[in-house]
């Protein structure tokens, strides 16, 4: 970056800086300093002197100093002759500094210990940072302090050797299941150059595990440079179990003189407590190499990252959290950087669990949390291997969110992530308008013994069950992965190619050009972005799917992605239940995807466009123009004249793709509905039976459901008169919420609740269906109100592939409100053989009085097993339209009639 006024040129209008030293330098500059005089000397002129100035600095290693410098508009530091950089010695940026440019600069440690010294570059002081800029420049950590002659920059590590570092030296301990320590087991011995042959106490510490009583009199015994044996002393008492992890584990026992690596490697940029980084942090063309962490502070301004290199990281490449009370995060830009050889290992001390991209965490501990969602986050066109080395981690984790707070905005596109071992290659929790598009997470070398059994995932899935964005929205497709699970909170999946563990269902060489192979050994593996690029590019059968690939969606070298191939996504709830002839519009949805502008037409509709989902500046109803990525849209319609009819709005975006929002009429036919008794009470019981054969699947239904209040405490509508119930219908307490359990013999295993209120005295259609075998609520419910998804929010939800045990005899079903309020109803239906697509309004439709049926066959075309439906004579004759026999009143049982007639 060169600026019109450079020091001994006679172009400067007005005062000419005085040149400190009057040579010329390869780099254009104002100042240049070669000494640490004159460069105090130049940072006294202060912030208005210095501002749009460039200071050079000789090739020299410079002393600790912290810049706090804060122009106008920017003063940049740069290398006097980039081809020979400088050294700055963990150099700080401090309270009260803004508008720093560096270019083409070292910032290095001169050090190997943890005394003070955990870091070679930070921001430091009490108070606000604002925006930096680093170009070019290298962060260098490395193994045992300054390499040869003191060269701050070629003590490279060696990230292959599992056991070559004394450093990985772990002792284990066993628990009991009473929290006793029992035994042991030596997960790296290796403690050559750090401890004499001899024998060593051992401390145990409270990290990760809690002693009432700490065991003591342990030691361990080196001989020839290794840990040779452990003699056992006291068990102690605590809080471990037999499933307390290694990672816990690693980090309990200690001995005099260990160095654990962990505590000794430094992190490339930290922040310093107390101090708020307020202004956008960039990093364009950096190196970071031989770290503990890559990037790792709390980016309240924002981060942006392109075009960077990390390599030998040990633990996170990019961690960027905000788990301080009531901290924000700012924007977040990853794209284009390339990740290789991180070496951590399950088994090292001090638990160096890693994410070898990207790391992103809030604040989930209770207390004043995170009150506003992050974003946006753009992660793109990223490449991550491993390749021969030790190490193995996670590649891209959000997570930790507070109840209700999401990661917003989120893009994430064009990644390759390939790793051993871990089976977390993308792990969302909780996002908010999210476009997950043409990604690889795979591994790098698939065949390898290490990764037998251990698929690499990608899923997206709240934190806890029901913690789901309400009106937005997830598009996940065209990624390839070994597996994919969890894709709740409105993610919609498509074209997707799974693998499976190894490629046991779409073999590697099936779908990328030449995948490396352990077989073939590390000597034919690639070693650089473009050649790893170029190994999992999708082979002809698989273009357009993950990243990479010759249609000319994504440049890695010119670090472009061709949006216009994109699809433009946005979807919207279909509505139900309608009145016939009406004007309806769809909810407020972001536009996702594609190109920043483009344009569209609108058939049997129109469209408006607005800020937010709150449809902030809505503008006037069109039906063709042009449209802006990010912005808000819905489609308006006009309902059909005739009862349950459908009528569809579309809106098609650059003449490619079609988005739609359907509307269905109510049924043009009603319910009898009828008055139930909580004081007689009005109960209707069948005889002691079963349901029907054990399934995961089921739907229920409550037509004209009305009750004025909820009943205080839990009520039963339908359940048993004794035993337990394997389906269990209530209202709850004061909340007046509907809650489904449902059985795996007398274990309740699934819980489903509404997220409104159904006892406000207005009568409402309820439709609810579940799969148990899904591993998450989110996939295995579903639930309408009123022809709208009501996100549920649940106590329970089975871990998968269990059944509901409808089979059960059970003495007996009945229905009706025993205890707490009257209600009305108008049907009751409950289907133990089939889960019907409530997502699917035409599928809703069919639960309208005219579509239903008589016996209730409307929905799936089979009869369900009951089906209460009539007016008081019909009801109070026991009649059930459904399969399961009839229903007889209990004792006086008697409804009244509300309004309508017999059904038939």
């Amino acid at each position: 970056m060169r600026i019109s006024r450079l020091a001994g040129v006679g172009l400067a209008i007005g005062p000419r800086p005085r040149p400190i030293v009057g040579t010329p330098t390869p780099t254009p500059a104002d100042y240049t300093a070669t000494t640490e005089s004159e460069l105090t000397a130049i940072l006294a002129l202060g912030s208005a002197t210095l501002n749009n100035k460039r200071v050079a600095l000789a090739s020299a290693n410079w002393a600790q100093r912290t810049i706090t410098l804060a122009p106008a508009s920017k003063v940049t530091f740069v290398a006097q002759n980039p081809a020979s950089r400088p050294n700055l010695i963990r150099w700080r940026v401090g309270a009260g500094a803004a508008n720093l440019f560096f270019e083409d600069l070292r910032f290095v440690t001169d050090t190997w210990g943890t005394a003070n010294n955990t870091d070679v570059f930070a921001y430091s002081g009490a108070g606000n940072v604002g925006a930096c800029t680093w170009t070019r420049c290298g962060f260098k950590g490395g193994y045992g302090g300054p390499g040869s002659s003191g060269n701050l920059w070629d003590n490279n590590i060696d990230p292959t050797g599992t056991s070559r570092y004394p450093e990985y030296a772990c002792i284990l301990p066993v628990f009991d299941a009473t929290g006793a320590v029992v035994d042991y087991s030596i997960s790296r011995n290796n403690v050559a150059g750090l401890m004499a042959d001899g024998t060593y106490p051992l401390t145990f510490t409270n990290d990760g595990v809690t002693f009432t009583t700490l065991p003591t009199d342990w030691t361990m015994t080196v001989s020839g440079g290794v840990i040779t044996t452990v003699t056992k002393g006291t068990t102690g008492a605590s809080n471990g179990t037999l499933l307390t992890g290694v990672g816990v584990r690693s980090k309990i026992i200690t001995w005099a003189g260990q160095q654990r690596m962990i505590d000794y490697l430094k992190f490339g940029v930290v922040r310093e407590s107390g101090i708020t980084v307020t202004g956008l942090q960039s990093w364009i063309d950096c190196d970071f190499a031989d770290l503990l962490n890559g990037v790792k502070f709390i980016p309240t301004g924002g981060a942006f990252l392109e075009g960077c290199t990390f390599r030998r990281t040990y633990m996170d490449t990019i961690a960027l959290g905000i788990a301080q009370d009531n901290a924000t995060g700012g924007p977040v830009t990853v794209r284009f950087n390339s990740v290789s050889t991180g070496f951590s290992q399950q088994g090292d001390p001090g638990d160096p669990h890693a994410d070898m991209m990207l790391q992103m965490f809030m604040d989930d501990n209770g207390g004043t949390q995170t009150s506003v969602d992050w974003g946006p986050i753009t992660v793109e066109g990223n490449v991550v291997f491993d390749g021969d080395t030790r190490g193995h981690g996670q590649m891209i984790l959000m997570a930790d969110n507070p109840q209700n707070i999401y990661y917003k905005d989120v893009r994430i596109v064009g990644n390759i992530g390939l790793s051993r071992l871990s089976t977390v290659g993308m792990q969302s929790e909780g996002i908010r308008n999210g476009y997950i598009y043409r990604n690889t997470i795979a591994r790098f070398a698939y065949d390898a013994t290490d990764n037998v059994g251990n698929s690499v995932n990608c899923s997206i899935t709240p934190p806890n069950p029901g913690w789901n964005p309400v009106g937005e929205q997830t598009f996940f497709d065209s990624n390839i992965a070994e597996s994919f699970s969890g894709m709740d909170g409105g993610v919609t999946t498509g074209n997707g190619v799974v693998l499976g563990s190894q490629g046991a269902s779409i073999p590697y060489a099936t779908v990328f050009a030449s995948p490396p192979t352990a077989a073939a050994g590390s000597g034919t593996w690639p070693t650089t972005r473009a050649g790893v690029v170029a190994a999992f590019s999708p082979t002809a059968g698989y273009v357009g799917k993950g990243a990479g690939g010759s249609d000319g969606y994504i440049d890695y070298a010119a670090r472009t992605i061709n949006t216009a191939m994109e699809p433009v996504f946005v979807k919207f709830t279909n509505l139900s239940n309608q009145v016939a002839g009406s004007a309806v519009s769809s909810e407020w949805r972001k536009i996702l995807g594609g190109p920043a502008t483009g344009t569209y037409t609108v058939s049997n509709g129109t469209v408006q466009f607005a800020d937010d989902v709150a449809g902030t500046n809505a503008t006037a109803a069109t039906t063709s123009g042009s449209y802006t990525r990010g912005k808000y849209m819905r489609l308006n319609l006009t309902n059909s004249a005739s009862g349950s009819t459908a009528t569809t709005a579309t809106i098609t975006f650059n003449g490619s793709w079609a988005r739609s929002f359907a509307s269905t009429t109510a049924s043009a036919a009603s319910y009898p509905v009828v008055a139930m008794d909580s004081a007689t009470p009005d109960l209707f019981r069948r005889a002691s039976g079963s349901l029907g054969a054990d399934a995961n699947v089921g739907t229920i239904a409550l037509t004209r459901f009305k009750m004025a209040a909820p009943p205080g405490a839990v009520q039963t509508i339908f359940g048993s008169s004794s035993g337990t119930a394997r389906v269990q219908v209530q209202l709850v307490g004061t909340t007046g919420k509907l809650r489904i359990n449902l059985y795996n013999g007398t274990s309740q295993l699934w819980r489903i609740e509404s997220n409104i209120n159904v006892c406000d005295g207005v009568a409402r259609d309820i439709l609810v269906s579940w799969d148990t075998s899904q591993t998450t609520e989110s996939a295995g419910r579903s639930v309408y109100i009123d022809g709208l998804p009501d996100s549920s929010s649940a106590a329970t939800w089975g871990t998968g592939g269990q059944v509901v045990s409808y089979s059960a005899s059970i003495n007996a079903y009945q229905f009706g409100p025993a205890t707490g309020n009257n209600i009305e109803i108008g049907a009751f239906y409950l289907n133990v053989a089939a889960r019907v697509d409530l997502t699917d309004a035409s599928n809703r439709a069919k639960f309208g009085a005219d579509l239903i049926g008589t016996n209730g066959a409307g929905p799936t075309g089979s009869q369900p097993v009951i089906f209460l439906v009539g007016n008081d004579a019909q009801w109070n004759a026991g009649l059930n339209r459904g399969s399961g026999g009839v229903h007889s009143p209990v004792g006086s049982a008697a409804v009244t009639l509300v309004s309508g007639s017999a059904w038939s």
